[in-house]
């Protein structure tokens, strides 16, 4: 008996499901090595398939939308945090389930915004609604007895977020001495790096005059002069007052005020002798001119929406208050962010720009530290993050990355899915270009990865091939990927 062949016979599906658009498209190549519809089979990219890994009963969760996470103990001890409404259920990699954490805080429509943070015993939940964070501290000696607190945030950056602050003058003052040989007085003050023109004490036919004859009009005079010398100065026409304040033999005292406007801000003042070394003049710095603000994060501003540990530094982004903000912590302490300290090593507050709609969504930690918003991709070009050099943020495309679709390194390559989880790209540090040019990968299978809600890597272990992709969509398919 002789039956008819109605297409090839394919002894290889190593291009795994072909898009439907390409069910026809005989001039491809991969045409030969696809499938039409794979469901519970994975293809070897050498050649031909094999089933799928399955699945096992572990236990019972509760209903509902859920989140999951991981705690990675060490290499052979680790953890899944299954979240819920309200509470964490806690399984450990023997599929025990140890400890049930009430979370009140966790509300199911918080749920798809949640991300974290897991290394040690130390497991964090973050999202800018619950602007402390949730801390997860697991007992080393007893893994059925798990901590809740709040993220144990030191220091936290003040800054001016747009309400109404106490502010303080800056405030200077001016030593002056001579000797009984000086026949005159011309001083110089610099603000800001600016100079002034040359002050004068002169007497009341404006002449110039020996500070030993000069009268307490004149000073108050010469007071006068140099603030309007100050004054002259562009962007410091109003606010400054300058007055005497102490005198003895050949000595005086000078304050220096920047109220008005200027208060609320710190500035660079000093003053200078021009004509005689008979006289001097020094400045001490009296008070620091500051805006007090806020805190970055608040109750009433909200927190920040995710946490990635870069060059051993807890790097916190997208504070609800400024979204495109990255808050560094200081190396090796990951919960002190106090910026006002300049070592090398200390905490700094930086921004992709100063103001911008964009939001971050995730980090990476890849060649450099790879930021992801949802109009487009940046990395931080230099190679360390010491606080006495400028950060220099590259845009690297514009595409913007999904939010609940966090980024993953496979093989030396970041893996991306677009801002509406509909094109998948992939992206590599080129040291010629100088930059990460991204590329779409998912033309052959345009359908099958579309709608990505989340992805992770299964990375490879005995029994493995190759890494596996899992790529679960919004209508509750879960893919696998071969890259």
């Amino acid at each position: 008996m002789v039956s008819a062949i109605s297409g090839p016979f394919n002894s290889s599906a190593n291009a795994g499901q072909l898009s439907e658009d390409l069910h026809g498209k005989v001039n491809l190549k991969q045409y030969y090595s696809g499938a039409k519809r794979m469901i519970g089979f994975e293809p070897v990219p050498q050649s031909g398939y094999q089933l799928m890994p399955g699945t096992v009963l572990a236990g019972l969760a509760p209903a509902g939308e859920s989140r999951m996470g991981v705690l990675r103990v060490n290499g052979d001890l680790s953890y899944v945090l299954i979240f819920t409404a309200g509470q964490a259920e806690i399984w450990r990699n023997d599929r025990v389930k140890v400890a049930t954490v009430s979370l009140p805080a966790i509300t199911s429509d918080l749920l798809p915004e949640l991300k974290f943070y897991g290394e040690a015993n130390t497991f964090g939940v973050f999202a800018q609604s619950i602007w402390k964070g949730i801390r997860l501290f697991r007992d080393e000696n007893d893994d059925t007895s798990w901590t809740v607190s709040d993220w144990p945030y030191a220091y936290l950056p003040e800054l001016d977020l747009g309400g109404t602050y106490a502010t303080t003058m800056d405030e200077w003052e001016i030593y002056i001495r001579w000797s009984e040989e000086a026949t005159a007085l011309v001083l110089s003050c610099t603000v800001d790096g600016v100079d002034t023109a040359a002050i004068k004490l002169v007497d009341g036919s404006n002449d110039p005059i020996a500070p030993d004859v000069a009268t307490t009009t004149d000073w108050e005079n010469f007071a006068d002069a140099i603030q309007a010398a100050i004054s002259a100065l562009s962007g410091f026409e109003t606010g400054v007052a300058v007055v005497p304040t102490d005198e003895a033999g050949r000595y005086r005292v000078f304050k220096v005020t920047f109220g008005g406007d200027l208060a609320g801000s710190e500035y660079g003042f000093d003053a200078q002798i021009v004509n005689s070394s008979q006289l001097s003049a020094l400045v001490s710095h009296v008070q620091v001119g500051e805006t007090e603000g806020e805190p970055l994060i608040s109750a009433a501003r909200g927190g920040f929406a995710g946490m990635e540990i870069y060059q051993d530094r807890a790097v916190y982004f997208a504070p609800k208050a400024k979204q495109a903000a990255l808050n560094m912590s200081q190396a090796g302490e990951y919960f002190t962010l106090n910026i006002e300290t300049d070592k090398p090593n200390d905490a700094r507050l930086e921004a992709l720009r100063t103001d911008t709609s964009e939001r971050v969504t995730h980090l990476l930690d890849d060649t450099y530290l790879v930021i992801f918003t949802d109009q487009a991709e940046y990395f931080l070009s230099n190679r360390k993050l010491d606080k006495t050099e400028t950060l220099n943020f590259v845009r690297a495309s514009q595409i913007g990355s999904s939010r609940t679709c966090a980024p993953v390194t496979i093989d030396g390559r970041v893996y991306f899915f677009s801002e509406d989880g509909s094109i998948f790209y992939s992206s590599a540090y080129d040291a010629v270009s100088t930059t990460y040019t991204p590329d779409p990968v998912n033309d052959l299978n345009r359908d099958l990865l579309q709608n990505a809600l989340r992805m992770a890597v299964q990375t490879k272990r005995a029994g493995m091939k190759w890494n596996r992709l899992w790529v679960h969509r919004t209508d509750g398919r879960l893919v696998c990927a071969i890259v």
